[in-house]
């Protein structure tokens, strides 16, 4: 039997945020976040080693990269929305880029609805992806609750979403997008899911790009 994916989930209880690991079950990074992520200076508590991980935007107004770095190890992460020609992957549109001080190879955020091989990705959730080269590494969309729900709760969503739904129905150009959100009503995280069972990110740096690329994608 095939090992389960790796999946990191993004929870939010008010300026906190925090990013689970399915596979262990266990908060792994910890941040707070008072502004739009991409404006924000973070301090992201890194649970698994108590290692302490900043990062900051290059400019206070439209920023175009982002600078991670590990307190005391010299480890840096660049996000960046200026890749150079070189550098960049052939399968569809580019949102981000992260170049790391420590391996070789850029990874890139892409979209893979048009030109990119959803279909090798079996992505239903975002369409996006994150690459290492020419390699699918993980999935960008939503993971569901791991806990249990009870049948009532079950019930009394799907009423909510089959009621959206109608309602959407009735009324596409006012309504439009109310299907997507009655896909996610009460049952999702954000979430990063690798394409085999080690993730391909350190928790730092997946909190961040998550946080990201929630910003990012939703202006774009």
């Amino acid at each position: 039997m095939a090992a389960a994916a790796a999946v990191y989930r993004k929870r939010v209880a008010g300026h906190r945020v925090e990013l689970w690991d399915d596979t262990t079950g266990m908060r792994c990074a910890v941040t707070r976040v008072r502004d739009e992520a991409v404006f924000a200076q973070l301090e992201i508590q890194s649970e698994s080693d108590g290692r302490l991980w900043r990062c900051e935007p290059n400019r206070k107004v439209m920023p175009t990269s982002w600078w991670l770095a590990e307190e005391g190890s010299g480890r840096t992460t660049t996000f960046s929305q200026r890749v150079a020609p070189k550098l960049l992957n052939p399968l569809g549109r580019r949102l981000l880029s992260l170049e790391r001080s420590w391996a070789a190879g850029p990874f890139h955020v892409v979209d893979v609805r048009r030109l990119g091989p959803g279909w090798l990705l079996g992505i239903t959730a975002s369409d996006w992806a994150l690459v290492r080269g020419d390699t699918p590494v993980a999935a960008f969309g939503y993971a569901r609750q791991p806990e249990e729900r009870s049948e009532q709760a079950e019930a009394g969503a799907k009423r909510r979403v089959d009621g959206v739904e109608r309602l959407a129905n009735r009324q596409p150009g006012i309504l439009a997008g109310l299907s997507e959100l009655a896909r996610s009503l009460g049952s999702h995280d954000r979430a990063l899911t690798s394409l085999g069972p080690e993730h391909a990110l350190e928790p730092a740096e997946a909190l961040v790009l998550l946080l990201l690329f929630e910003s990012l994608t939703e202006s774009t």
